[in-house]
């Protein structure tokens, strides 16, 4: 049986481009200069660092993202 996400923790605003159900993919640098470029995702005003997240074990279960050093590969 699929689920649906309906609701965020993160405050969206109501005309962002960004909910949770337009979830864009890019490259950000943290505000340290020169800090190593990391892959997020978009989630209204928020970056949401998916290194963060595989480092954690949130996709340990997940096939496609297992190797979690795909996260740390920003080209």
């Amino acid at each position: 049986m699929a689920s649906t996400l309906s609701s965020c923790v993160l405050p969206v605003p109501e005309r962002s481009h960004f909910p949770i159900h337009n979830l864009p993919y890019g490259i950000f640098q943290r505000g340290k200069v020169g800090a190593p470029p990391c892959v997020g995702v978009a989630i209204g005003n928020n970056v949401l660092d998916m290194s963060q997240l595989a480092d954690a074990g949130c996709f340990a279960t997940c096939d496609a993202w297992s190797d979690r050093q795909c996260f740390h590969q920003a080209r």
